[in-house]
């Protein structure tokens, strides 16, 4: 019924018109529609990865904290800390591996 309407009220190029530009709208929605969900697709593979790292920097801090040179070294404080340089790097990758848990896990909740 609309569409008897429309071709007695309008004239045919009017009609035609009015398909390319609905052609040309649809193109451009999908277009929009195709780059919101890549974006989001990245950003999810992006988050995706860094779990992945957090995974990867945990397991790393726990090795860490497991060896029995490390539980000593916690429990007997700074001073068995100074004695050793291997132990010094040890704590430095530590605090390392704690600061990049710790950026990733902000990066994660800021996306």
């Amino acid at each position: 019924d609309n569409l008897d309407q429309a071709f007695h009220t309008y004239t045919v190029e009017q009609l035609r018109a009015f398909v390319t530009t609905t052609r040309k709208d649809v193109r451009v929605k999908q277009d929009e529609l195709r780059q919101l969900v890549g974006d989001r697709y990245h950003d999810l593979i992006l988050a995706s990865d860094m779990i992945v790292d957090m995974g990867s920097v945990c397991g790393e801090l726990l090795a860490v904290y497991d060896r029995p040179s490390m539980q000593k070294s916690l429990s007997s404080g700074l001073e068995m800390h100074r004695k050793s340089k291997a132990r010094a790097r040890t704590m430095d990758r530590t605090q390392e591996l704690l600061r990049l848990a710790s950026d990733a896990q902000q990066q994660v909740w800021q996306r």
